[in-house]
């Protein structure tokens, strides 16, 4: 006697394990994602960190003690949010393919005043400084885009949060030190 098998269908068992396996794929790319984004902040954080210190010495070397510019690009080729050191005072005109790029638009960008007032980069240009004598750090200036820069308290803490995640420098203007927390 011959059996005879019915083949004109998948089985509950086969779908299951094509659902698991979707599942699965969908999980690790998920979570790749989340980590590459999550490492956005303390890339951004790093970059500021390097670059204050770059100013620090600059400033205490030479006569006309340089500004770092904090500021987020408007020029729809170049998103993101840029660095650049300047020797004037005056509204800055972003430069973004040549200045150093130190974060991407994932990420929210801010600067906590010894006054406790909050500085949104994606508003302003923010002008920070050293004192060539003792290394400290100056009052910083702030501008809106395209007006003169107004001097307010110094910085506290610069914070990059995206991706779930937050990194900041926390800044001792009386002596200039900064360190990632």
């Amino acid at each position: 006697m011959k059996k005879s098998y019915n083949d004109k269908g998948i089985s509950l068992i086969e779908v299951l394990i094509v659902v698991v396996i979707i599942g699965v794929m969908t999980g690790a790319v998920t979570m790749t994602f989340s980590i590459v984004h999550s490492r956005n902040p303390s890339n951004c954080i790093s970059n500021i960190d390097s670059l204050l210190e770059e100013v620090k010495s600059e400033a205490m070397s030479k006569e006309r003690p340089p500004y770092l510019v904090i500021y987020q690009s408007s020029d729809e080729a170049y998103p993101g949010y840029y660095a650049a050191k300047t020797t004037s005072l005056a509204s800055y005109t972003e430069q973004p393919q040549s200045d150093t790029k130190i974060g991407t638009n994932r990420i929210k960008l801010q600067i906590t005043l010894s006054d406790h007032s909050v500085i949104d980069i994606a508003e302003k240009e923010v002008f920070i400084t050293f004192d060539r004598a003792s290394g400290s750090m100056k009052n910083c200036s702030v501008a809106v885009k395209g007006t003169v820069p107004v001097e307010v308290s110094t910085p506290e803490r610069i914070a990059a949060t995206g991706g779930g995640r937050e990194s900041t420098i926390r800044i001792i203007a009386e002596t200039g030190k900064h360190f990632i927390e």
